[in-house]
Formats: C-alpha cells, sequence, structure tokens
C-alpha cells in the first residue's frame, strides 16, 4: 500500500498512460500485478532469479488483456543498463524504480535452494539466486580459513559470536565436512544455544553467508547507481530494505545524493504498521525509503560504490574478496 502511495504523488498521476515502472526485483510478481491492476503505466520485471521469476512473468503476461504493458528482462543489478538496453525506445527512461530487497517465501519455502535453517527445510547448503555460479555457501563453511569464515560471518551477518561460531565449524569440518542446510543449523546451535524463542540461533550466520554468496551489498550499490541513470525527472526510487547492511547503504546513498541528483521525499524512514505485520509477519524488519530524481546530470564517480556501511576494509576482509575472486573462477 505505501509503495503504492509514494509511486502516485504528483506530479505522477495513475491514469497517465506513457509512464514506465521498473520492479528491479520481481520475484513472484506481486508489486507487479498490484501495480498494473492501480494504473495505465507500463510495468519492466527483472530479476536475477530466473527459477522463480520466469514461469511467474509468464504466468502474468498471459493474464493480463493488455499483454505490451509488461515486460520481463532476466538481470542482476550489476547487469542492469546492459540487460534494459533491449527494450524498445518509449521504455527506455524510467518513471519509478522499485527494490524490494526481501527474499521471496518461494525462494526460503524452497529447501533446494538452501536458503532456510528450520528443521523441516533441510536441504543442501547452496544459497545461490543464480545457480551458473560456482560458489555455493558449502564451499564457504568448508573451504575457508578460520580468520576469513570468522570475518565473513561478522561483517555480512552482523554475528558477534563469530569467531567462536567459526572455529566450531572448522574443527567440525576436520572430522565431516558440511552438506546440508540442517547440519549447519545443529552445530551453530549446539554452539550458541536456543536461548531466544523468537529467533533461531542460525540466522545471522545464514544471512551473511547469503549475502556473501550472492555478493548481494555490491549488486544493491550497482543497483542504485543504475536507477540513478535511468530515472526521468521526478521518477521515483522506492527502496525496501530488511537489514541494516542494507539499510545503511540506501540511506548512505539518499543522503550523499539529497542535494544533487536525488530530494529525498520521507525523512524519516518509513517501518510497516501493527496491522500490516499482523497481516504480513515477514515484514516486521522492512525499512521504506523514497527518494525524487532532480534534472540534475548522474555523477561521474559512482556515488553509490562509496556507500558501504564498513568503512575502510580491515585486513581480513580483503583476503575475504580475494577468496571469493578465486571461488568464482
Amino acid at each position: 500500500k505505501e509503495v503504492l502511495e509514494h509511486m502516485f504523488r504528483e506530479p505522477l498521476q495513475p491514469q497517465d498512460t506513457n509512464l514506465v515502472v521498473l520492479d528491479a526485483t520481481f520475484g513472484c510478481g506481486g508489486h507487479t500485478r498490484a501495480i498494473l491492476n492501480s494504473c495505465s503505466w507500463f510495468v519492466v520485471g527483472t530479476d536475477r532469479d530466473k527459477r522463480v521469476a520466469q514461469p511467474k512473468a509468464q504466468e502474468l503476461l498471459q493474464s493480463l488483456s493488455t499483454p505490451s504493458r509488461f515486460h520481463f528482462v532476466p538481470s542482476r543489478f550489476s547487469r542492469l543498463s546492459s540487460s534494459l538496453s533491449c527494450l524498445p525506445p518509449h521504455l527506455s527512461r524510467f518513471n519509478a524504480v522499485l527494490l524490494d530487497l526481501g527474499m521471496s517465501s518461494v525462494q526460503i519455502d524452497d529447501k533446494d535452494r538452501g536458503f532456510s535453517f528450520r528443521d523441516t527445510h533441510d536441504g543442501p547448503l547452496d544459497m545461490r539466486m543464480d545457480k551458473s555460479q560456482k560458489m555455493t555457501a558449502a564451499r564457504l563453511v568448508n573451504e575457508l580459513p578460520q580468520e576469513l569464515l570468522a570475518e565473513l560471518l561478522f561483517t555480512y551477518g552482523e554475528e558477534y559470536k563469530a569467531d567462536l561460531i567459526s572455529r566450531r565449524l572448522v574443527a567440525r569440518r576436520k572430522e565431516k565436512v558440511f552438506e546440508t542446510t540442517g547440519d549447519l543449523a545443529r552445530e551453530i546451535g549446539r554452539t550458541l544455544g536456543y536461548h531466544n524463542r523468537d529467533k533461531h540461533p542460525a540466522t545471522l550466520s545464514f544471512q551473511g553467508l547469503r549475502i556473501f554468496v550472492n555478493n548481494e551489498l555490491h549488486e544493491l550499490a550497482s543497483a542504485l547507481q543504475t536507477a540513478e541513470q535511468i530515472l526521468a525527472p521526478s521518477g521515483r526510487l522506492i527502496v525496501l530494505s530488511y537489514h541494516s547492511l542494507e539499510d545503511r547503504i540506501v540511506k548512505e546513498f539518499m543522503k550523499r545524493t539529497s542535494k544533487s541528483t536525488f530530494e529525498t521525499v520521507n525523512k524519516k524512514v518509513i517501518i510497516p504498521s501493527k496491522e500490516e505485520i499482523e497481516r504480513n509477519p515477514r515484514s516486521r524488519s522492512a525499512k521504506l525509503r523514497v527518494a525524487s530524481r532532480t534534472d540534475r546530470p548522474t555523477h561521474l564517480l559512482p556515488v553509490a560504490l562509496s556507500c558501504f556501511p564498513f568503512g575502510s576494509l580491515s585486513a581480513a576482509s580483503q583476503k575475504l574478496l580475494l577468496f571469493r575472486k578465486l571461488l568464482l573462477r
């Protein structure tokens, strides 16, 4: 609801027939369907997870009375500019860019994807959004030196007991490598204990592994940079984030561009209401930020890439990124 309210603010009107939205996190198509049903705009959907998004995009396309209003382009954020270049000219400039950075229920509930730490969803320790890439969570857990595994869990998972967890995982993998999500989750649970009924002890570790496997923070920076390039004046940049690392990047990007290429629409971050949380419990950690594109030219230097929340990288983080490059070869 809040997404649509911010999208249709002046001077953008739902009845305009020549406006275009980029739903850059198409997923199962929920936002796109809501937009198409609420206005006369065109929508371009993109997503890196072809396994989930492509069937849903085809299903949506077949249900539309005017199929030309919707186009789907599979792409990750870092390749978005080149992927969108194949679109017809009338879809080359966007009046809104939507980024919903949350995981979809379909992804989490598919045990073969390896995203969930729940016992009922025990599956291969994978976590890849794009199955064509070589890096998996299993390779990280089983191959990273202890120092770098601790750095990954601390930096990307914000897990303050990363050193303890990494030492236990390294000791265990000498006896038997980790192959499944359940095996990893249980080992972390035995290490930290089950003291919080509302939060599984493996939550932050799984977050860190997933973010690193999919290079999510660099991909987000690329998406923000692309949005700056493709949005028309008065176009909306609408971002829903679900954890502090993402939100800090978005917040810092909007702050640094607020006196040039963007104007902040909501001065304070928007969080879900109690009614929304009751209706959709997974929205409880969501944060909505909105900015409006000015007519100022795009920055020559990529502002988004300097918005990382880590400050200067430690020696261990630099080694970790080098290890990532080696694993991707």
